[in-house]
């Protein structure tokens, strides 16, 4: 059975991330962390092929419940987590931070406080194997939206840049 086009992320947004990535020298691939991952769409789109070892964490018990079947299926992903983003437990260091259309979740002070956290928990250049590595990245992904005027906006009709 193929999955929904719901469970999946839009093929031009995976296409943008792959794009992105590719610009990055030396982009190190052995752990990334998905924040609130939801049902896990990057992390089965995209996250699975590029990294060794993936965590991802959710709030919600259905998406936790989803994300703990994804990990039965995947043995790349190693912790699979019920928390907030102001509240998650770093316990590992990462190459990858991917906060993918969550971000306006928390408020500004949160958004700072979670990025700082995030930095504190990327993964030291003398930890990786070659010195020429870069060391962890943070990627946010998410929607802004052009401002438009009142007649204009709806649903169907709002511009949206990546």
């Amino acid at each position: 059975m193929e999955k929904e086009e719901i469970d999946a992320c839009h093929p031009a947004a995976v296409a943008l991330m792959k794009a992105f990535l590719q610009e990055i020298p030396n982009l190190p691939l052995g752990r990334a962390l998905d924040v609130a991952a939801g049902f896990g769409r990057v992390t089965e789109d995209f996250l699975l092929y590029r990294y060794k070892e993936i965590d991802v964490f959710d709030p919600l018990p259905d998406t936790y419940n989803a994300l703990c079947e994804l990990r039965k299926e995947h043995g790349q992903i190693k912790w699979v987590d019920k928390e907030t983003m102001q509240n998650y437990n770093w316990r590992e260091e990462y190459d990858g931070v991917y906060l993918n259309w969550c971000a306006g979740y928390l408020s500004n002070g949160e958004l700072v406080q979670f990025l700082r956290r995030a930095k504190d928990s990327l993964r030291k250049p003398a930890e990786r194997r070659t010195r020429r590595a870069a060391s962890g990245y943070i990627f946010v992904f998410d929607s802004v939206l052009d401002p438009v005027d009142e007649e204009e906006h709806d649903q169907h009709n709002q511009r949206v840049r990546w």
